[in-house]
């Protein structure tokens, strides 16, 4: 009691005001995809912390979270599509899409970060032991997740290619 951390669910930083001016108003989607990905990366950090100590509550605070995220990434599609109602020049268009594809994913790795914790609870109630070699996998796939959200916060700052093929190997090694 008194401890708890408070997430508001409803977005922080999108303003029916700026849908008038589209630069604005993809501003104050940068900010909010930006909470998203601080939000996606404390239930990622918080899940791989069950793998080897598992506490019921952790995972709470994980499922916690994740309805915040969902709310997140509905809201910002919905604002999204009305800002698409506007005239944009081609380069905010690109940026709209953009920003459309990126709630999704950031999205989608929260629903799997509650899978994961989900998984780490049968774990623990089963008393499963994992080999040295399932932990070095474990290990590697955590750190090429963490370096993704890493790229991708770096991403809605600045377009870079190269993070963006970054990103898409690591999926792939991860897969």
């Amino acid at each position: 009691p008194g401890d708890a951390d408070v997430l508001p669910i409803w977005p922080e930083f999108l303003n029916e005001k700026n849908l008038d001016d589209p630069e604005r108003a993809l501003e104050c989607v940068r900010k909010e995809v930006g909470r998203e990905i601080l939000l996606t990366e404390k239930m990622f950090t918080e899940s791989v912390s069950l793998v080897e100590d598992y506490k019921e509550g952790r995972r709470r605070n994980i499922l916690y979270i994740e309805p915040v995220v969902d709310n997140l990434r509905m809201e910002m599609v919905q604002y999204l599509w009305k800002l698409s109602c506007r005239e944009l020049s081609p380069e905010l268009s690109k940026k709209l899409f953009a920003y459309t594809a990126i709630v999704d994913d950031i999205e989608r790795l929260g629903d799997h970060t509650v899978t994961f914790a989900n998984l780490c609870r049968v774990k623990s109630r089963r008393q499963i032991a994992f080999s040295p070699f399932a932990y070095e996998e474990l290990s590697v796939i955590e750190r090429l997740i963490t370096e993704n959200l890493q790229d991708a916060a770096a991403l809605i700052e600045r377009h870079d290619l190269e993070k963006i093929r970054n990103i898409n190997r690591r999926e792939d090694d991860v897969d």
